[in-house]
């Protein structure tokens, strides 16, 4: 997957930063908690050989020339995959993640829906002064970490709503309630489906080229194959997700296609060239 996208990268460099996010821990509840803590996918829970096992995959991906993006949990993992990363996002509720941000050295989203919006707005003032907070140093050890804070945040939007038109809808609600916000939209998660993920990725392409400047990208769930492992299946299908259900990959060209496309027209529309 990483080297197709390399590829498409670099067809649309002119237009987009893709960036592939690397999904290392899954959330709480998901029948599998990803491939730091259980690499073998057996319950064996060899962290150790995970922490390597993820370290290696960024190293590839970062040297197919394509930057890669994870979501962070704690404020342990970090200093194990910090300088492979190029974004990173974290929850906006959690008052020990939001502390974290002010040490992070890569822009940072910070995870919101609708009804958080305004806590979020408010964790990223504070993520961009100077912290103080417990985590592990560069050795392994724990330590205090002295942060000076992170001016590169920006909010990762999971808009409401049972279909496209729903999400897409609290996406401009979202933006015209707060102006001075800069929008990553999420447009997967669990629940929705794979297609409803595509017309919700072209709606919000629809908005770029129009010219809307609150929103700086959008997260496709992708991968080779369409759908996710079905709940209870024995064994899981190569190129197919185990987590939340993806695009496949020519969903996920086409729209990353239409989204360069749509940066083009809305260049226009700005009067600048294209």
């Amino acid at each position: 997957f990483a080297a197709r996208l390399s590829v498409l990268a670099a067809e649309v460099q002119q237009e987009l930063l893709v960036v592939m996010r690397v999904q290392l821990m899954a959330e709480a509840g998901a029948s599998w908690p990803g491939i730091v803590k259980d690499p073998t996918s057996d319950g064996a829970f060899h962290i150790n050989k995970g922490l390597r096992l993820a370290r290696e995959l960024l190293l590839q991906v970062n040297q197919l020339g394509l930057p890669t993006a994870s979501d962070f949990m704690d404020t342990v993992t970090p200093q194990y995959f910090a300088d492979l990363l190029s974004f990173a996002s974290v929850n906006a509720q959690s008052e020990m993640l939001r502390e974290l941000v002010s040490g992070l050295s890569m822009p940072v989203g910070l995870r919101s829906t609708p009804a958080q919006l305004a806590d979020a707005l408010a964790a990223q003032e504070k993520a961009a002064v100077a912290q103080q907070f417990f985590g592990v140093t560069s050795h392994g050890i724990a330590g205090i970490v002295h942060a000076t804070g992170n001016e590169d945040c920006g909010l990762f939007f999971v808009p409401s709503g049972a279909s496209a038109s729903e999400r897409a809808a609290a996406t401009v609600a979202a933006a015209k309630a707060h102006p001075k916000a800069n929008l990553v939209v999420d447009c997967g998660g669990a629940g929705f489906a794979c297609t409803a993920q595509a017309e919700l990725a072209a709606k919000l392409s629809a908005l770029v080229a129009e010219g809307d400047q609150q929103l700086r990208g959008v997260c496709l769930s992708s991968y080779l194959l369409s759908g996710a492992k079905a709940e209870g299946a024995a064994s899981a299908v190569r190129g197919m997700s185990v987590a939340s259900p993806c695009m496949d990959w020519m969903q996920t060209e086409e729209s990353i296609r239409a989204l360069a496309a749509a940066v083009r027209k809305g260049r226009i529309a700005d009067g600048a060239p294209a």
